[in-house]
Parts: C-alpha cells; sequence; structure tokens
C-alpha cells in the first residue's frame, strides 16, 4: 500500500524538487554539482518573486516526480510575452518503474487546477492558457503524446512539440514575430553555447557541446553564456541554440555525427562586415 500527494514548492522542499532531477548519487559529478547549484540558486529567485514554480510528488513522503512552470513573462530573454500565460518548462519522473502510473497526470492537472483561480502574478487574474516545448527524455512516452492525450493541442505553425492547453481563453501568437538569427560581427570566428539554471544538466550539456565543437575546431574561441543572467545575449541574436562563426546550428547535440557536420559546415562559412 502506499501514499500519495503532491505540495506546492517552497523553501523548505525546494531540496526535493531538484533530488528528483538529480538523486544524490550522481553528484558525484562536478558539472552536475555545478548544475545543481545554479538552479537552487535559480528556484530561490523564483520563489522570491512568483511563488511556486513548481508541484512535487511525494510516494510515502519521498519525492518522486514534479513538474516547473512560470509565467511567461518571467523568461528575461523572452521578447513578445504574453500576459497570463505560463510556460511548463519540464515535467519529470525520475524513478523508470514509477513512470505510467498517472503521478505525471497528477501533478499536471493539480497546475491546471490552480491556474483556474486568480493568481497575484496576473494581477488576481486567472491563466488564459499554458504552452510548452515538449522534448522527449529516453524513457517512456513522448512527452508530446503525453500532453495530447491530456487535451493540449499543437500550436498553429510550429512543430509537432510546440503545445498549448486552454485554460481561460485560446491560444494567442506572441506580440511580436519571430525572426531569424542574424549573426553579430563578434560571432564570426567564435562558438557561443546557452544554457539555462532552470535545469540542473544544462550546464552539463553545454560543457558536452563544447567538448563536440572543440573535436572540430581545436583553437575556435568559445563562450558559454547563462541565458537568465545575461538575456540580451539572447534577444541580439534571436537564437539560445548554439552559434559557430556565425551560424546557428540547429541539430541536437546528442546526435553527434549530424551536429559536428553542421560545425565543419559552419566553418567553412565566409562572411563580409
Amino acid at each position: 500500500m502506499y501514499k500519495m500527494h503532491i505540495e506546492d514548492l517552497h523553501i523548505d522542499n525546494l531540496k526535493d524538487q531538484i533530488s528528483v532531477c538529480v538523486p544524490n548519487k550522481y553528484l558525484s559529478d562536478k558539472m552536475l554539482r555545478k548544475g545543481v547549484e545554479e538552479k537552487k540558486k535559480w528556484l530561490e529567485k523564483m520563489l522570491k518573486s512568483y511563488g511556486s514554480c513548481s508541484k512535487i510528488a511525494y510516494l510515502n513522503n519521498e519525492p518522486i516526480g514534479m513538474i516547473q512552470f512560470y509565467p511567461e513573462k518571467a523568461i528575461p530573454y523572452k521578447v513578445g510575452a504574453r500576459d497570463q500565460v505560463i510556460e511548463i518548462s519540464c515535467i519529470f519522473i525520475g524513478d523508470k518503474s514509477l513512470q505510467g502510473k498517472s503521478i505525471g497526470s497528477k501533478l499536471l492537472n493539480s497546475l491546471i487546477e490552480d491556474l483556474k483561480k486568480p493568481l497575484p502574478y496576473f494581477n488576481n487574474k486567472p491563466c488564459k492558457f499554458i504552452v510548452t516545448h515538449a522534448f522527449n527524455a529516453e524513457s517512456g512516452i513522448p512527452q508530446h503524446v503525453f500532453y495530447l492525450k491530456r487535451g493540449f493541442k499543437q500550436i498553429p505553425g510550429l512543430s509537432e512539440i510546440d503545445l498549448y492547453y486552454p485554460i481561460t481563453g485560446e491560444y494567442e501568437p506572441p506580440k511580436t514575430k519571430s525572426r531569424e538569427y542574424k549573426p553579430l560581427p563578434e560571432d564570426y570566428g567564435s562558438a557561443i553555447i546557452f544554457y539555462s539554471p532552470a535545469c540542473p544538466f544544462s550546464i552539463k550539456f553545454a560543457e558536452q557541446i563544447k567538448e563536440l565543437i572543440r573535436e572540430v575546431a581545436k583553437e575556435i574561441p568559445i563562450k558559454i553564456i547563462n541565458t537568465w543572467e545575461h538575456p540580451e545575449e539572447v534577444i541580439k541574436r534571436n537564437t539560445h541554440n548554439p552559434i559557430v562563426n556565425g551560424k546557428e546550428i540547429k541539430t541536437f547535440f546528442m546526435d553527434k555525427e549530424n551536429f559536428q557536420k553542421e560545425v565543419r559546415e559552419a566553418l567553412k562559412h565566409e562572411y563580409k562586415i
């Protein structure tokens, strides 16, 4: 017999939220430890500014899952962010044996019910709709399939993993139209990698991307940028994808062969200022 309950994030259970993503047994990894520290600071800032930005599922008082979210306007590099819109950045069940047990559904349903109520960061108005970019983990059903089965819809004109869920209103496009990446003079002859402190794995992934670029271009200067601390670096480029020699690298880094192929092509790029 088991007993499950869900709690909103607060200062006393902050470590529980992080431990769902990165159990203590993985903290021998230096970069994961750094990611955990950065996420802890990020969560503390979010709690202070917006209140709870996560819900945690407990099984017999042990944290087993979480959903992380925030107002779209909280994202400092989000140009044209909409009011009364919540973005889900992650939903995660750590123990694979617990996946498929409706834990994710219960977390999501709890969030949806809360978003129907007046919210202080929306001037005591409810949420209009939720958006999410449903990236896929290595295990379980694809996230976009999970969301679609629970009433989410595909955002018109975007990919199958860009989804929304109406709460008190239907989807509205961003206030400004998306623009293509336009290289800056300083982007040529260098590489730029962005990471987010909202995910404890992001800084580790940034280092892995750095190594993949280094294998192809040993001498190129590489800069790693925190998107929440330096949003202007994202805004002025209109991308947080890796950049090599003035070219945006769109292949996911875990596809090593095609990622490095794109990097090689970027290194051949000739430019004029």
